[in-house]
């Protein structure tokens, strides 16, 4: 589940399902002019690409993210 893009609420088709433990919410931010993902519940926390990557086939995607590609998941720390 996306919560936000840049700071500000996705649209509905976004938000198809609820954050569960093994299924975290993200926050979607636009850095350095491409889509990266980081865990929703710590923004101020530091995380860098795990090599985990969000997409899906809707053809909503392009939508949201701009392309059809997938966008990394920033999600590890050391």
């Amino acid at each position: 589940m996306i919560v936000e893009i840049d700071g500000d609420d996705v649209p509905d088709f976004a938000r198809l399902t609820e954050p569960r433990q093994d299924a975290p919410a993200v926050s979607l931010r636009s850095e350095c002019g491409r889509h990266v993902a980081r865990p929703a519940d710590s923004p101020g926390r530091w995380f860098m690409a795990s090599g985990a990557f969000l997409h899906s086939s809707d053809s909503r995607w392009a939508e949201l993210v701009g392309h059809s590609l997938p966008i990394p998941l920033h999600d590890r720390t050391e």
